[in-house]
């Protein structure tokens, strides 16, 4: 609809259409209403996050359960609960971990494989945190983000939190 007689037309503060942010190019210009950052690579961030979280949960869960049959055995599987060095402590102090006989060679398969995926995880976690990109960013979105203090008001009969974002 248009405005009313008498009445500016609506302007977006938002510029539609437009990517919020678009790849830097060194042979290139600097794009209208964008200015130059530099980010991490969230990519990298995220892939690293979950590679690494789901395989220490992984190992952190197996350990769980062993611990909790109280076998005398079991403690030798503790380390698994330390994130990225658990599986390589368990692999060396551990006694059904060695690959002298089948199943501790199964056993110890999937501890390695734990701790190699672990490791993975990491590099990819602190590799997304060190490599900075420089992207071109929308000039109408803020460089940080506006947050409104908390208000807590405490009363004789209750009290109340009030969050705006």
């Amino acid at each position: 609809y248009a405005p009313p007689p008498g009445y500016a037309p609506y302007v977006p503060a938002v510029i539609y259409g437009m990517p919020r942010t678009l790849p830097f190019k060194e042979e290139g210009e600097r794009p209208d209403g964008y200015r130059l950052e530099t980010q991490m690579s969230r990519r990298l961030i995220v892939a690293g996050s979950i590679v690494l979280g789901s395989a220490w949960a992984l190992s952190a869960l197996t350990a769980g359960t062993i611990l909790s049959e109280g076998d005398s055995g079991s403690v030798s599987y503790s380390p698994l609960l330390v994130p990225v060095g658990g599986p390589f402590i368990t692999l060396a102090t551990g006694e059904d971990v060695d690959f002298s006989d089948d199943d501790g060679q199964v056993t110890g398969t999937f501890v390695l494989l734990d701790g190699l995926t672990q490791v993975t995880g990491l590099a990819l976690l602190v590799a997304g945190l060190v490599a900075n990109q420089k992207v071109w960013v929308r000039d109408d979105i803020p460089r940080t983000a506006s947050l409104h203090d908390p208000e807590i008001v405490v009363g004789p009969t209750g009290g109340a939190l009030r969050v705006r974002f």
